[in-house]
């Protein structure tokens, strides 16, 4: 069963394969891996996937939250954000752009696949809801 196509935007390459992964296993296909924004674009034109999951320090000029801003405004593609960061800042600009974080620390990676399988029905539940873009 298709259940979709998930950009990843990591820039630690064994980590994004780990992710990558847990994206198949989860019946998803894995629109591609880059690890910086303007990587992130060349794939979106080239894939189209349905959802990035995003690291929010990235090689090149753009962020993980400046990435994700662009992806929703040019291409209307919602981003989870997996970082390591849990500071107050961090977690308040995730918030502030209204894009889920799902935490990559190792205390939490016994429950990684649960937990991103629960963040990516949710997020690509809510995007079916919405109203959909000729590609």
């Amino acid at each position: 069963v298709f259940m979709g196509k998930i950009l990843i935007v990591e820039d630690e390459d064994a980590l994004a394969q780990v992710i990558a992964g847990y994206v198949k296993k989860l019946n998803y296909q894995v629109a591609g891996v880059a690890d910086s924004g303007e990587g992130a674009f060349q794939l979106v034109s080239e894939t189209r996937p349905n959802l990035a999951l995003l690291d929010i320090q990235i090689r090149g000029a753009m962020d993980g939250f400046e990435v994700a801003e662009q992806l929703r405004r040019r291409h209307d593609i919602p981003s989870i954000f997996l970082t390591s960061r849990s500071d107050e800042k961090t977690l308040d600009a995730a918030h502030r752009i209204l894009w889920q974080q799902l935490p990559k620390s190792v205390a939490e990676r016994s429950h990684y696949r649960t937990n991103m399988y629960s963040w990516i029905n949710t997020t690509t539940a809510h995007r079916s809801r919405a109203p959909s873009i000729p590609r």
